[in-house]
């Protein structure tokens, strides 16, 4: 008992305690319920957050995946109408290339003819003046 006494306990302890006991009960049945409570909702809410948020990243990966393949197939699509419309293109080119070529071909063998026929006109002019100029230089010749 001595001990007691350095530790100055006395008769009260009892009060004390029971006066500990008391409020612990009480305090217990008022706030450590209720902020337990609280601690098990705000983790259930938390837990339920996190899941959801879990489940619309997911969503978004699959949403992001889509839209990614959806711009990879119009991008093939667009290269494909490209090209398609390269060769249309090229096509007609070609084809008015042809029907140019042909036009100016057609214009140079008529332009040819009509160059040809005035050669042979001035090649018959002159022909025909030649004959009596050949008489005339073979007279001189011969009397020279």
């Amino acid at each position: 008992m001595d001990i007691l006494k350095q530790l100055g306990v006395d008769h009260t302890i009892f009060y004390q305690f029971a006066i500990f006991f008391v409020i612990f009960i009480v305090l217990k049945k008022l706030l450590f319920e209720k902020l337990q409570e609280t601690l098990e909702f705000r983790e259930s809410k938390t837990f339920k957050l996190e899941e959801q948020a879990n489940v619309k990243s997911e969503k978004a990966k699959k949403m992001a995946e889509e839209y990614q393949n959806g711009i990879e197939g119009a991008h093939l699509e667009a290269q494909e109408k490209i090209n398609t419309n390269k060769i249309a293109v090229v096509e007609l080119g070609n084809q008015n290339f042809k029907i140019a070529e042909q036009k100016i071909y057609t214009e140079y063998e008529l332009e040819k003819n009509q160059y040809q026929k005035v050669v042979l006109e001035k090649k018959e002019i002159i022909l025909k003046k030649a004959g009596p100029l050949a008489e005339e230089l073979s007279k001189k010749i011969i009397e020279g």
